[in-house]
């Protein structure tokens, strides 16, 4: 990867990646935080990454750091989602289901947002969780019955 295909890399992706990381963390500075260290880590290893896995790299990266903000904020409170995430869908148009979502758990909402909102495929879904695709058939169709019932509780 050279640096001008780094270059395009974080600015066409810089926000999603934020928004990637909030909807795990439920907070928007530490998601920021989590995407510019995930961008380092890329800008780190140009050498070793081939562009057509720089966005899967980069997704990755992410997703370990959020597993690495949960460790180290357990032992200081419990970390939960919060009404102020926004995510790619109007949240005005679409409160509640903006609210359901942040009430699921962190790979199921994640696996919601990636499929739905940034319309990825299961193989490119299943990588960015670091789980397999066949993994992925029934964490979706949990996230979904989930997300369901939290609508029809709320509603």
């Amino acid at each position: 990867m050279t640096q001008q295909e780094y270059e395009q890399l974080y600015t066409s992706t810089l926000s999603n990646a934020i928004a990637y990381a909030e909807i795990m963390c439920g907070s928007h500075e530490d998601a920021e935080d989590i995407a510019q260290d995930a961008f380092v880590s890329v800008l780190e290893n140009l050498p070793n990454i081939d562009i057509k896995g720089a966005k899967a790299y980069l997704y990755t990266s992410i997703h370990n750091r959020v597993i690495d903000y949960y460790r180290r904020n357990k032992t200081k409170q419990e970390v939960t989602y919060t009404d102020s995430i926004c995510i790619d869908i109007d949240c005005d148009e679409y409160p509640e289901l903006h609210s359901a979502i942040t009430n699921l758990p962190a790979k199921q909402a994640s696996a919601i947002y990636l499929y739905y909102w940034k319309q990825m495929n299961y193989a490119e879904i299943a990588h960015e969780l670091n789980i397999s695709e066949r993994a992925l058939h029934p964490l979706l169709w949990r996230a979904k019955n989930k997300l369901r019932e939290i609508m029809i509780n709320e509603g």
